[in-house]
């Protein structure tokens, strides 16, 4: 049994979710509407130190406690690579970096379809690289992300091991498509269940992130990848959720390929349940498990 606040959640986004109105439209007051909401960072600002900073004409919101830190976590925000970065995501990395003691930087890559494939990926590249040369040590680094932005961590370590760049100390994925050309069978099981996701709403977001040729990309689909000598992972993915079969498959990729990985199915969960630590007990356990994992790879 799920809590009765993750019940009253459910409902509330049941009720403001319609799955069926997906179009550019709606994406592109989505973005005013998260772009409004950045304002109330400056709330959070009185218990944090919350800035924006430019790395390579990259625009990061960076979040750290008030004290010196021990790690630094670079955040990759969801939104089907098509919007993202609310304050919802500025309030939970502040979270994240109290619980975690570290620094938290959120980076705010280009969206689509301005900005397709492979564009963010190769600007989290170009942070990476600058957060290295400036003395940033990889191995007291995370590399996090949710939805669209834990897909984009996977590709990233790709991507730098097939450039020969160190790898981060570990990552954590909160519900990844890894497969963009959707052949988990929850696709179907789950396709009541999900309240937030369907295969509608897949479709649009990896379409407009990829030209149809790229969908098997193993940058664009991690499961059909190489993962040898990618850093170890934990993994969160809700039961309910459509994604769920590709993320179970893509753990065991990792395992055959001798990553070291850690799965977390939150029973009765969404997808992104995470973001509502302030609100539901599973999401704090979520939080929790996850600043462990952190501070025990990191």
């Amino acid at each position: 049994m799920i809590s009765n606040q993750a019940k009253i959640v459910k409902k509330l986004l049941i009720a403001s979710n319609n799955k069926k109105r997906y179009d550019l439209d709606y994406v592109y007051r989505k973005r005013k509407k998260y772009d409004k909401s950045l304002g109330a960072i400056n709330l959070l600002s009185r218990r944090s130190k919350i800035e924006w900073i430019d790395i390579e004409g990259i625009r990061i919101v960076s979040v750290a406690p008030l004290h010196d830190t021990e790690r630094t976590i670079i955040y990759l925000h969801g939104g089907g690579f098509v919007f993202g970065m609310s304050a919802i995501h500025v309030a939970y990395a502040e979270r994240l970096a109290k619980s975690c003691n570290a620094k938290v930087l959120l980076i705010n890559y280009s969206l689509s379809p301005e900005a397709k494939f492979p564009v963010a990926l190769n600007e989290i590249q170009l942070v990476w690289k600058r957060l290295i040369k400036d003395g940033l040590d990889p191995t007291k680094t995370v590399i996090m992300g949710d939805s669209a932005g834990a897909s984009l961590a996977i590709s990233s370590a790709i991507k730098f091991k097939n450039d020969n760049l160190p790898q981060p100390s570990c990552m954590v994925l909160f519900s990844p498509s890894v497969d963009s050309t959707f052949s988990g069978k929850s696709y179907t099981t789950n396709s009541d269940k999900d309240i937030i996701l369907s295969i509608y709403i897949m479709d649009f977001f990896i379409s407009s992130y990829v030209e149809d040729n790229y969908k098997t990309d193993p940058l664009v689909s991690p499961l059909f990848a190489n993962l040898r000598g990618l850093p170890p992972f934990l993994l969160q993915v809700g039961s309910d959720e459509i994604l769920l079969s590709e993320c179970k498959a893509f753990v065991k990729h990792a395992k055959k390929s001798k990553v070291k990985t850690a799965l977390y199915i939150g029973k009765g969960m969404w997808h992104n349940w995470h973001l509502s630590a302030n609100y539901v007990p599973e999401s704090s356990r979520s939080i929790k498990t996850v600043t462990d994992y952190i501070i025990s790879n990191c």
